[in-house]
């Protein structure tokens, strides 16, 4: 997906029009949220979100461009704002890589699900989720040694997934493809009655 927040032609069925991404560092996990506009109120809410009962940790460092709808989400909840320079990219070489590949992904399910491109905004958030999923936890470079090994070898980060080392347990929604039409179906029922 290659779009500019001002191409309106771009607009998702849904009235979306840019995403907000959001990932831990620690763990590696993210999540694209769709957004209408990018306004200080809607940063505030997504943040709230992802960080979940951690919202009320005061010790939290966001790192993001300098954009004030950002900044001000930020000092709201009371983080800590670590914000790039102004018109200077990149703003985070980690998480403009972390872009790139979720475009990647984002495009593969796209032209995969044979759907309409105007669901861009629910691939995102699929995309964001099965990669965090599915991905090893991200080791931090004071975790591994000058030749890129863990440190730790026993460490339980590194038999886990961005998505169970952030959230403590392994991720137990449904396993599909994006654009599979399913249904729920009872536990130890007949699939015919």
């Amino acid at each position: 997906m290659s779009k500019s927040a001002t191409d309106d032609t771009r607009v998702s069925a849904s009235g979306n029009l840019v995403l907000h991404t959001i990932r831990d560092t620690y763990t590696g996990v993210s999540l694209a949220i769709p957004q209408r506009a990018r306004t200080t109120d809607s940063n505030y809410n997504n943040f709230k979100f992802f960080s979940g009962p951690r919202a009320g940790n005061p010790n939290i460092v966001v790192k993001s461009d300098a954009a004030k709808e950002l900044t001000g989400a930020v000092e709201q909840l009371g983080w800590h704002s670590a914000p790039s320079l102004e018109n200077y990219w990149p703003h985070n070489a980690v998480h403009e890589r972390h872009h790139g590949k979720l475009k990647g992904v984002i495009r593969a399910n796209m032209h995969q699900c044979g759907g309409p491109s105007g669901l861009w905004d629910y691939c995102a958030t699929y995309s964001s989720i099965a990669l965090s999923a599915t991905e090893p936890a991200a080791l931090l470079p004071y975790e591994k040694d000058a030749a890129g090994n863990p440190l730790d070898p026993k460490a339980p980060k590194l038999e886990q997934t961005c998505w169970e080392s952030f959230h403590g347990k392994s991720f137990d929604g449904p396993m599909q493809p994006f654009g599979r039409l399913c249904y729920y179906r009872e536990p130890n029922t007949h699939p015919l009655t």
